[in-house]
């Protein structure tokens, strides 16, 4: 590997751990001022919900993609060039977005059972959801989008 080809893959390393971190940090955000909404129960288990602070969850959100739109132009921007001219550097870039987005997913979960542990619902689901699935595919989707954007460009 040359060693423009090199400073990609570890600019693009560099890159996914800054947004793994920030996706952490943004879920954790999203939880504060969470607000008790009641208890449920079942047969076996019972459980307290909360609803997300919507503005704080918007904050929590603006940082997580505010954050992963700087860290992009700062360390990707220049380099995406080099995957113009090799398929093998495509394949690597590919399978690291995919391997750092599956461990967002991880990061996210454990951030979120961590603040608010077992036995808690956070409502509305879809909010959660979107913490926690949403934005690693969405950073998924981004990496495939700007090598594919980059392989294009003359």
């Amino acid at each position: 590997m040359e060693s423009t080809k090199e400073k990609l893959i570890l600019r693009e390393i560099l890159f996914l751990l800054i947004t793994v971190a920030l996706a952490a940090v943004a879920a954790m955000i999203q939880t504060i001022g969470k607000e008790f909404s009641g208890k449920s129960s079942s047969f076996i288990f019972s459980s307290k919900n909360f609803d997300y602070n919507a503005p704080v969850y918007l904050l929590g959100m603006l940082l997580f993609f505010g954050g992963m739109w700087v860290a992009y132009h700062f360390l990707m921007r220049k380099y995406m060039t080099e995957l113009k001219e090799d398929g093998g550097i495509c394949v690597v870039f590919g399978i690291l977005a995919f391997l750092f987005s599956a461990a967002m997913i991880v990061a996210n979960a454990f951030t979120l059972y961590a603040m608010v542990g077992t036995g808690v619902n956070l409502k509305p689901d879809w909010m959660m959801l979107f913490t926690l699935i949403g934005w690693p595919v969405i950073t998924f989707a981004f990496m495939i989008g700007t090598m594919i954007r980059a392989r294009r460009e003359k």
